[in-house]
């Protein structure tokens, strides 16, 4: 029993949908310009921010996503929300498509706020 308490059925895990959007394809150098979540049993209101990337937004990346510096000027920066993301997602599985990458950049922006690593693992 100590097993199953220790790898519990997939149905019994919360699990948030996440996604975001950014300045670039290098999740070391790009920054968030917005970052949604979503719980995936609907429990709670969905987790949706745009967020100042605190620079320019290039071209390329407005074409994919739609979002433009003049969209994030007023938004909040990272740094301001990471709390409240880190409150929304905390102790969930975090599912989404290329969710290696969407970990990898909340991981430098949390290094950039000078923040521990907020994305759950």
């Amino acid at each position: 029993m100590a097993e199953l308490a220790a790898n519990p059925p997939l149905i019994g895990l919360e699990v948030v949908a996440i996604d975001t959007e950014t300045t670039g394809l290098d999740p070391k150098t790009a920054r968030i310009v917005q970052i949604g979540a979503t719980m995936t049993d609907g429990t709670s209101e969905p987790f949706d921010e745009l967020v100042n990337p605190e620079g320019p937004i290039p071209p390329a990346s407005t074409v994919i996503h739609g979002i433009s510096d003049d969209d994030v000027k007023d938004a909040p920066r990272y740094r301001d929300l990471a709390g409240r993301l880190e409150e929304y997602c905390a102790g969930k599985v975090m599912l989404g498509h290329n969710i290696s990458f969407d970990v990898a950049v909340i991981d430098a922006e949390d290094d950039r706020a000078g923040r521990e690593a907020a994305a759950p693992r």
